[in-house]
């Protein structure tokens, strides 16, 4: 079902405001990487260390612009997940390979949102 164009504004702001954060939690910025990923859309350098916050910072200084785009949010609804390539899937698992994105550390966080008032 699609939402209705007021709706699809409201979740559009939440994006931007994701946008405005300096230092987001990797909880926040590795799934928003693993998004643009999978889009082709993400800038980073082939060194990049997915474990290390300086190089997490880095990527999120890089690209955390794309979320204000407009059609960041319609790309998503048009994506055609036959277009992923083995590559994006290798940048997805790398992303992801680290004890912060298993279940059970998501779970156990559940203040996702607390701690990232602090990054402001």
């Amino acid at each position: 079902m699609l939402e209705a164009p007021r709706e699809r504004s409201n979740l559009f702001k939440k994006y931007q405001d994701i946008a405005r954060l300096s230092k987001p939690n990797p909880l926040i910025t590795k799934p928003i990487f693993c998004v643009m990923a999978l889009k082709g859309t993400l800038a980073f350098a082939l060194s990049t260390n997915w474990n290390n916050m300086e190089d997490l910072q880095n990527v999120w200084v890089k690209n955390k612009n794309q979320l204000k785009k407009p059609g960041f949010l319609s790309d998503l609804h048009n994506f055609d997940i036959r277009l992923v390539t083995p590559e994006q899937i290798k940048i997805v698992r790398s992303i992801l390979n680290d004890g912060w994105m298993q279940q059970e550390m998501t779970t156990r966080h559940l203040g996702i949102a607390a701690e990232s008032n602090f990054s402001l």
